[in-house]
């Protein structure tokens, strides 16, 4: 790929490894911050495994599927917005894959995306069938909102699953649909 990436992590540890990999390109800028629905700071919790680090807390469905995923510390974090992202880093959202990737917290990446959300090129979403994050928006909602932007479910890839093979969370790519 040979445009513009602005990749956002708001983990210390983790966002010190993407700096590293992201300082070999030049066109791609590391943002140390959370994404949410407005501007302000936050406490993320840490766990274990690093990647089910979120801000809202774990559910038990969660723990029992990814014991390892347990929270072992926290972390105050700036947040930013879509739209302030947007602004900053002057990004022609007609041209742009949104990849939101926030542990339960993606109903808030996209009211802070606010009407950019209806211009993105594609977004690409993790969607969950149970509630992993307390107070997460699950499948149907999320997908039902993208179709009212005008997107349609382009692919979906499968994510985790409990002990008994039941799927419970998926990434779903989103395309705009064209009028043709």
């Amino acid at each position: 790929f040979g445009g513009q990436i602005v990749s956002c992590e708001p983990l210390s540890g983790a966002f010190a490894e993407l700096s590293h990999r992201a300082a070999r390109d030049d066109q791609w800028i590391a943002v140390n911050t959370a994404v949410g629905s407005e501007t302000g700071s936050a406490t993320i919790n840490v766990s274990e495994n690093s990647f089910s680090s979120s801000i809202r807390d774990m559910t038990d469905a969660h723990l029992d599927t990814a014991p390892g995923s347990r929270y072992i510390a926290t972390e105050t974090v700036p947040v930013t917005t879509v739209r302030e992202l947007v602004t900053d880093h002057v990004i022609d959202v007609s041209r742009t894959l949104l990849k939101i990737d926030t542990q339960g917290f993606e109903g808030e990446v996209l009211r802070g995306a606010g009407d950019l959300v209806g211009q993105m090129g594609a977004i690409q979403i993790e969607l969950s069938f149970v509630e992993l994050y307390e107070g997460q928006l699950l499948f149907d909602e999320l997908v039902a909102g993208l179709a009212e932007e005008g997107y349609r479910l382009q692919q979906l890839e499968p994510g985790i699953s409990d002990r008994d093979g039941r799927l419970l969370q998926v990434d779903g790519l989103f395309v705009r649909r064209s009028d043709d």
